[in-house]
């Protein structure tokens, strides 16, 4: 019985002929392949950038990460700098509104230091993961469309004006 379980989650893989299937399927997957070292270079530099950011967290704003889940005591995320990593890469880029969703707020707005510090930790997260790196994926992802159709237009081009029996 499970080994069967086990199969039917590798029967959903045949679901992806269907891309061969669609010539825009293919091309979608291609301009991902075809930038495949851009991109894994982009998140690379995505996971530098929230490990800086973690340890930013860790040092200065551990106290304001935890999580409610129905108990007394709240689980604190921010137990250690790979706590406080995880939590940025799993909380962070997954909420529209970056980080600032998960951290408590109550005492950020008792003294003005502690109000701007937070602000400037949420709004530099917020814009730097949601504004730059995520729109620097796109253009990349964009950046391989547009080639892949002047590829398209070349060969388009080439059968329309050459003469291939002329020799």
């Amino acid at each position: 019985l499970n080994s069967s379980k086990n199969l039917l989650f590798f029967y959903s893989f045949s679901l992806l002929s269907v891309m061969s299937l669609s010539q825009t399927l293919n091309n979608i997957a291609l301009s991902i392949v075809l930038k495949g070292r851009q991109l894994l270079w982009t998140s690379l530099f995505t996971l530098v950038l929230l490990y800086v950011y973690a340890g930013w967290g860790f040092y200065y704003q551990r106290e304001r990460f935890y999580e409610i889940n129905g108990r007394d005591k709240p689980d604190h995320m921010c137990k250690s700098l790979l706590y406080c990593f995880l939590t940025m890469i799993n909380n962070g880029l997954r909420w529209h509104a970056g980080i600032g969703l998960k951290t408590r707020s109550e005492s950020a707005f008792l003294h003005l230091a502690d109000f701007i510090h937070r602000f400037i930790y949420d709004l530099l997260f917020f814009w730097l993961m949601e504004g730059v790196m995520l729109h620097i994926v796109f253009g990349i992802i964009l950046d391989s469309f547009g080639e892949l159709r002047q590829a398209h237009y070349v060969i388009e081009k080439d059968i329309a004006n050459n003469c291939f029996i002329c020799n």
